[in-house]
């Protein structure tokens, strides 16, 4: 994991291949979104350091889809916080089978499955959220069920400072915004309408599972270019 980049107040990306986010709120601790690859939660927490907070500090766990490079720091993460892990039905599932959701061409897919097994510890959900249920964490965080990528994919709304964490629903690796490719994305069909009802929130930042995160407001025509690919 790489040095904490401020987004803005109180928001932080932690990069590595995939991205974790850490929310600083003065009074509900610290709340992390997803959970990284699987060794990952010492990064996470000297990443945590650097913004003055412990692992203590950290209170919630939002977990967006059961793929390992999300979870696969999500036991050793619990251990070293005792927070609560947040998650959708399914993807509790997942996590309690310790197995990926379905998105991969063969054999990936099942290498991906079989890696799960071997690699995963059992991590139980604290908390199962339902599509459009608004937790009541740093000012209100919005659950949205966005299948598309995996069956199982959520995203989560960060209704005060206008956050939008898209997961692998989204990505920058190639530079602009747009959607994971459809080689190992579920269903593109499902994803574009997943993506069409988040974007129409119109978020003030976009942060996505790889890539840099997007300020709209100084990407705002290649997110309107994006909206628009999808109305079509």
């Amino acid at each position: 994991m790489s040095e904490p980049t401020r987004i803005t107040d109180g928001l932080y990306q932690i990069g590595g291949g995939v991205n974790v986010f850490l929310i600083d709120d003065a009074e509900g601790g610290v709340t992390v979104i997803d959970a990284g690859f699987p060794r990952g939660s010492d990064g996470i927490l000297a990443a945590v350091a650097t913004t003055g907070r412990t692992a203590q500090d950290v209170k919630h766990i939002l977990i967006t889809h059961a793929d390992m490079d999300h979870v696969g720091g999500l036991a050793g993460l619990v251990q070293a916080t005792g927070a609560a892990v947040i998650a959708g039905a399914e993807t509790k599932g997942y996590l309690e089978a310790r197995t990926a959701p379905p998105h991969l061409p063969p054999p990936m897919g099942l290498i991906a499955r079989v890696m799960s097994r071997l690699v995963q510890r059992k991590v139980p959900v604290g908390q199962v959220v339902a599509d459009g249920e608004t937790l009541p964490i740093v000012g209100g965080i919005r659950a949205i069920a966005t299948p598309g990528h995996t069956p199982d994919n959520f995203s989560f709304y960060w209704e005060r400072a206008k956050v939008l964490f898209a997961a692998d629903l989204l990505n920058t690796q190639g530079g602009a915004l747009s959607l994971t490719p459809a080689r190992i994305t579920w269903d593109m069909a499902v994803a574009r309408r997943s993506a069409a009802a988040v974007l129409a929130l119109e978020p003030a930042y976009i942060c996505v599972g790889h890539g840099d995160f997007v300020d709209v407001e100084k990407r705002a025509a290649e997110v309107a270019a994006l909206r628009q690919s999808l109305a079509g």
